[in-house]
């Protein structure tokens, strides 16, 4: 006995060391190498662990030892290939949350183990269980098989806490048995053979729909069917079952929970063969009937009475399933304010065929679709929940045109042909979901949170188009396709990866020349406002002295052509210059540099030329050449200026000062003409957290603006965000009349202002109009004849005293 143990111990060992363990990194396609720690898990003794949503492109997998955890939904690719499964020796298949979604059938035999965790699903095609197999559906977990179920699971285990949902017939033979407390159901047959058991039942049930805790050996049906009622329905619901029972007693239970969990005695207690709901229930409930005869209970499938607002409740009860149809509907036909629910077990499913419908939120449910059809547009100036299917057809169009903060979320993939984003304000979160669009996407305004989600524009063999206006992308990764023999001249929308942080614009233009073969080009960008000191060449010998860490992770699958690549965009820093700035690696290069970048200083884009399919698949920085043009190494947690009885207080925070100097804090009036007021020296250091403060004891009257010159030791330079707060002068200045009439003006002085004061009056240009130095207390001025009527400012300072006053000459 102990050698077996040792052996066995050693065998362990030895399995945890053989087998290969690899991970996602990222949402995408299951394919894609780059999502994988260590590569794209082919099956086998492969151990794999999903923690990001995948689409699943391949055609099968066949595991023979290895564990493949699913903590994310993945989801056969839609209009592609039905990814059939084969589970065996000792192998493991487990859902762990999310949905898992297989269109092919699945082979569990072997030592193999299922297990569907609470709260996940799995979704598959017909199953074949051979011998040895241990499956656990645990209590809130769903099993959903489009097909048939056989079973001849001699020596293994069933264990049911959920629900396990056959649409076709099930068939369990030999010693095979199911326990647990969930139940186990079908639209067609369920049979038992040889010594297999249902639930400790033998009974069979040769018409569907059956239940697995209905196999007594007499019927017990709930006649009624499941229906769907809006909230604000009136009148009584009768629930009418049939049975076979000699002499039977009736229990009817209720639960809002789940099909399988949470019932108890239905209220009121009605043990009779019919049940009566007096009104329609507050949210969506299950009924079932329990029957007791000659000592066997058997328990019906249960009914569903779902219940949706009425206000925005779809029911289909109209002559067909037009969205325009007003009896489809609890309260007329959605408007733009509209919050829309569409539930399963209605009649008919919506379809949105007219020129353009409208919702605030939409929620779609599990078990529910919705279709888009052809050249009809569905506007959504809400949140868009899909649990259930959207079938988007060709030439239709989805649009996100709300004006505050949108999601587009739910369980499942959604695919749409055309999609708009088209916000004047708010963004656009993608919620625990992955969006294709097939066609176009339109980027009017706004920006997109895609919040580690992925969006893909097109397929392969079938690249969408990007029809581009304004806003950016931002959060997670963007995927576009390309078809092979195709050039893209960089610069234009159709090699556009719009990109950005929650702050700045970062897009990154591709050019191609001779695309090969078809394939796509995926970018993501993470934002950073730290630089780092590098040193490296470039590859026409320039020395590449810092580099700014934002970075772009560029990955493809296209194995050769010429490529070319611009990026860049807002929120870099300080640069003088966009000649010096290089798109480079971490520490090296790739390829060659532009002959020249463009943009501008505050918006610079830069180009790297001739590189190669594989040289793609990088993460590119924006490098310098000239330290002194570069941004700055310091990392600025906060900046605020507050009002207090002394003047206006300010503070600042850094969390990192690396090769720093000093700081200079500058102050501006309405006119936003910066002054320095005062010097602080830099703490230093990296990865520290420094406070700092200063008291602007002499402050402008009204709003006063600050901001924070950050100087390096090399004497590079960027400026901090402006602040503001509202200060009182203690040297006040009095203008009338103002309106100013005849080109006449009185300025008064208060009396502590130090003389000589200058004067300054500035057009609504900022241009200069009249110069003067005052030397009394009050002082009358004769505008120039030449002056025009108009808005114009007067600016009065005295060493760091300064007030601006806006006057009107008439």
């Amino acid at each position: 006995m102990k050698k077996n143990l040792v052996l066995g111990i050693l065998a362990v060992l030895l399995q945890s060391v053989a087998f290969g363990q690899t991970s996602t990194t990222g949402s995408g396609n299951w394919s894609d190498a780059t999502l994988w720690t260590s590569g794209v898990p082919a099956g086998g003794t492969t151990n794999a662990t999903i923690n990001n949503a995948l689409i699943l492109d391949i055609g099968s997998l066949t595991i023979s030892s290895g564990d493949y955890i699913f903590n994310a939904s993945a989801t056969d690719m839609p209009g592609g290939s039905q990814l059939g499964v084969s589970v065996g020796n000792g192998g493991v298949w487990e859902v762990a949350a999310g949905t898992v979604t297989l269109e092919g059938n699945m082979n569990l035999n072997n030592f193999s183990t299922l297990t569907v965790r609470a709260g996940a699903t799995l979704i598959t095609g017909s199953v074949a269980m051979g011998n040895n197999v241990t499956v656990l559906v645990e209590a809130g977990g769903t099993w959903i098989i489009n097909g048939d179920l056989n079973s001849s699971n001699q020596a293994g285990t069933f264990t049911i806490g959920g629900l396990v949902s056959i649409s076709n017939n099930f068939q369990t033979s030999g010693t095979a048995e199911i326990i647990g407390t969930g139940d186990i159901t079908t639209g067609g047959s369920m049979l038992t053979n040889g010594s297999s058991e249902i639930f400790d039942s033998t009974g069979d049930c040769n018409t569907g729909p059956c239940s697995g805790r209905n196999l007594c050996g007499f019927t017990n049906v709930i006649t009624t069917a499941s229906q769907v009622k809006c909230s604000s329905a009136v009148g009584v619901i009768v629930l009418n079952a049939t049975t076979s029972a000699a002499s039977p007693t009736y229990l009817w239970e209720s639960s809002t929970a789940s099909q399988t969990s949470g019932f108890a005695s239905a209220t009121p207690v009605n043990n009779a063969s019919s049940y009566t709901v007096a009104a329609t229930p507050a949210q969506t409930i299950w009924y079932r009937r329990k029957v007791t005869a000659s000592g066997c209970t058997g328990t019906s499938i249960p009914v569903k009475i779902t219940v949706v607002p009425s206000a925005g409740g779809w029911i289909g009860a109209g002559a067909d399933n037009n969205w325009n149809t007003t009896a489809n509907w609890c309260s007329g036909v959605p408007t733009a304010t509209t919050d829309v629910t569409i539930p399963s077990g209605v009649p008919r499913m919506p379809t949105v065929n007219i020129t353009t419908a409208v919702a605030r939120d939409l929620v779609v449910n599990p078990g529910a679709t919705i279709t888009l059809s052809s050249g009809n547009t569905l506007s959504i100036s809400g949140n868009f929940t899909n649990n259930g299917t959207l079938t988007a057809n060709s030439t239709s169009t989805a649009v996100f045109t709300g004006t505050a903060a949108q999601n587009l979320g739910g369980s499942s993939f959604s695919t749409f042909d055309r999609l708009t984003i088209n916000k004047t304000s708010g963004t656009l979160t993608l919620n625990g979901s992955f969006a294709t669009v097939s066609s176009i996407l339109t980027m009017t305004a706004g920006n997109v949170n895609l919040n580690g989600n992925p969006l893909t524009l097109g397929a392969s063999g079938s690249p969408g188009t990007l029809t581009y206006t304004a806003g950016w992308l931002y959060g997670g990764s963007f995927t576009r396709y390309f078809n092979g023999g195709s050039n893209i001249t960089i610069g234009n929308a159709a090699g556009l990866f719009p990109m950005g942080t929650a702050a700045d614009t970062r897009p990154l233009y591709v050019g191609a020349n001779g695309i090969n073969p078809n394939g796509y080009i995926r970018v993501s960008h993470t934002g950073a406002t730290t630089t780092n000191n590098v040193s490296f060449n470039d590859t026409d010998a320039q020395a590449i002295v810092r580099r700014q860490n934002s970075f772009w992770a560029v990955s493809s699958n296209l194995s050769s052509g010429t490529y070319s690549l611009r990026a860049g965009g807002t929120g870099f820093g300080t640069i003088s210059t966009v000649a010096h700035l290089r798109l480079v690696l971490s520490g090296s290069v790739v390829a060659s540099p532009a002959p020249a970048n463009s943009g501008t200083p505050a918006s610079p884009l830069v180009e790297r030329i001739s590189l190669s399919g594989a040289n793609l698949t990088n993460n590119f920085y924006i490098g310098s050449i000239n330290g002194t043009l570069s941004p700055l190494p310091v990392k600025l947690i906060s900046f605020d200026a507050q009002s207090v009885a002394e003047g206006i207080q300010l503070t600042w925070k850094t969390s990192s000062e690396d090769n720093f100097h000093y700081y200079q804090l500058e102050r501006a009036g309405t006119d936003l003409k910066f002054v320095a007021i005062a010097r602080i020296e830099g703490a230093g250091g990296h990865a520290i957290t420094k406070s700092y403060d200063y008291l602007d004891r002499t402050p402008l009257s009204g709003k006063n603006y600050y901001r924070l010159k950050m100087v390096d030791v090399d004497e590079v330079f960027e400026y901090s965000p402006v602040v503001t707060a509202n200060g009182t002068s203690l040297s006040g200045v009095s203008v009338y009349p103002n309106p100013i009439k005849n080109n006449s003006v009185t300025v008064a002085l208060n009396d502590t202002m130090d003389t000589p004061v200058q004067l300054q009056l500035l057009d609504g240009t900022g241009t200069l109009v009249l110069r003067a130095s005052l030397d009394e207390n009050v002082n009358v001025l004769q505008l120039p004849d030449s002056i025009r009527p108009g808005v114009y400012f007067l600016q009065v300072s005295s060493g760091y005293v300064r007030q601006i006053i806006k006057v009107v000459i008439q």
